[in-house]
């Protein structure tokens, strides 16, 4: 089976670079999570990310290898990379996704990314700011 739809994308200095290679548009979904994790990582009052299966990512030839950080995500393993020059938020998984999907940092997508993969969810509703209301408007799949 041929792929269909490859987006790139890079941190902010452009010293990684990596690339999602997707068969259906579906495989790809673009969630915001407004937990006290995702708004620390993000440094804002939601994380945005796009979970993408596993085998779809790769980094690019040439591309700077990014950090690694573990961290205890509530008493599971939560894995995120990120540049170790600029800092820029890379990718992260948790342990029960590790080898099965990945979540690739949406503002890290080139244009045509971030075009074709909007948010269709959210999650932990109930930590949204309350100044943020209804951003993604009423036919998004949201949970606490």
């Amino acid at each position: 089976m041929s792929t269909k739809h490859e987006y790139r994308g890079s941190c902010y200095c452009g010293s990684v670079n990596w690339k999602i290679s997707l068969n259906d548009l579906s495989e790809g979904r673009t969630s915001l999570c407004h937990c006290h994790n995702c708004k620390k990582f993000f440094g804002t009052n939601y994380g945005l990310t796009t979970k993408v299966p596993w085998s779809s990512y790769s980094l690019q030839p040439k591309s700077a290898k990014p950090t690694v950080h573990v961290s205890d995500n509530s008493g599971s393993k939560l894995t995120r990379e990120f540049c170790g020059t600029c800092g820029s938020g890379i990718r992260e998984w948790g342990e029960a996704a590790e080898g099965k999907y990945t979540y690739v940092c949406y503002g890290g997508l080139d244009d045509d990314g971030r075009r074709d993969l909007p948010p269709k969810a959210e999650f932990f509703v109930g930590q949204r700011e309350p100044w943020c209301q209804d951003i993604l408007g009423e036919d998004v799949f949201r949970k606490e």
